[in-house]
């Protein structure tokens, strides 16, 4: 069953509002005049940005004339929208990443790009803290701990029933940067390769040195993909002053068809196993 996740529910009822306004063929302006709020607002709870009160809910379906039974699927929606998400006993220090966590708490599979460090997904502890006390050298350890704590809690989706399909291309640069020093870039290819090895529902590639320039060169992303009838794909992009997420098919395209070429670019999964065993032996030495 599909977690009810308050920002997965957010953009379910965005959609279906948005899709309601095109079929009245109202515009923008005219439905933030009968509600009698900002346009801005009904641009927000159109692009999920906001999740709407009840009311807002309830006096829309009013100017789009839904039936009650639809009505009350949307209210339910916006009730949902509003629910208490379980990464929010981490504090704020994590909530910078909610919005990513709701979606990937709710997502059937994963496919993860990544130039420069390991996904959160794969990272050990102590991966996690010294990754973080470098992005942000003023946290402290309670704030080092939450994110590790947070990240193991997410990594439960990878033995869940069912499992989340994860699809992870690295570059080398990822797997050889010496995050926290030689010991933890050691125990983290270690469970690389653990990973690799016992986990079926995931598949790890690396791009290696020698493929020389390829289509992933201009910065990481993923797509994530949510059970059938639900959302459509969404791109996320993370930056460290506000992340990005992309529905439009137009984007998704241009993304997939980057995915679909690293795809091939990369090493096969076992070319990859022996390269990761490789680059674990030279940082043991």
């Amino acid at each position: 069953m599909e977690p009810a996740s308050p920002t997965v529910r957010r953009w379910e009822l965005a959609k279906h509002l948005r899709a309601l306004r095109a079929s009245r063929g109202l515009s923008i302006e005219q439905v933030a005049s009968e509600l009698l709020c900002s346009p801005s607002k009904i641009s927000r709870i159109e692009n999920a940005v906001r999740a709407p009160t009840q009311r807002d809910v309830r006096d829309l379906s009013r100017i789009y004339e839904v039936s009650d039974e639809t009505g009350r699927e949307l209210m339910e929606l916006a009730r949902e929208s509003k629910q208490r998400a379980w990464w929010q006993i981490y504090d704020e220090v994590v909530s910078r990443a909610s919005t990513y966590i709701d979606l990937e708490e709710a997502a059937t599979e994963i496919s993860w790009y990544e130039t420069i460090r390991i996904p959160g997904l794969l990272q050990t502890p102590d991966y996690t803290r010294a990754i973080m006390r470098a992005l942000f050298p003023s946290m402290g350890p309670e704030g080092l701990d939450q994110y590790a704590a947070s990240r193991a809690e997410r990594q439960n989706r990878l033995i869940a029933k069912p499992p989340l399909r994860l699809w992870a291309i690295l570059d080398e640069a990822a797997v050889r940067r010496q995050v926290g020093g030689p010991k933890v870039l050691y125990d983290q290819l270690q469970r690389l390769i653990e990973v690799a090895q016992q986990f079926p529902n995931v598949t790890l590639q690396l791009v290696p040195f020698t493929a020389g320039g390829h289509a992933g060169m201009d910065g990481s992303f993923s797509i994530m993909t949510f059970p059938q009838g639900s959302l459509s794909d969404i791109i996320y992009i993370e930056n460290r002053t506000g992340n990005i997420f992309l529905d439009r098919e137009s984007d998704l395209q241009v993304f997939r068809e980057v995915l679909n070429y690293l795809r091939a670019t990369a090493a096969n999964p076992d070319e990859s196993l022996d390269l990761l065993e490789h680059i674990a032996q030279s940082v043991a030495q």
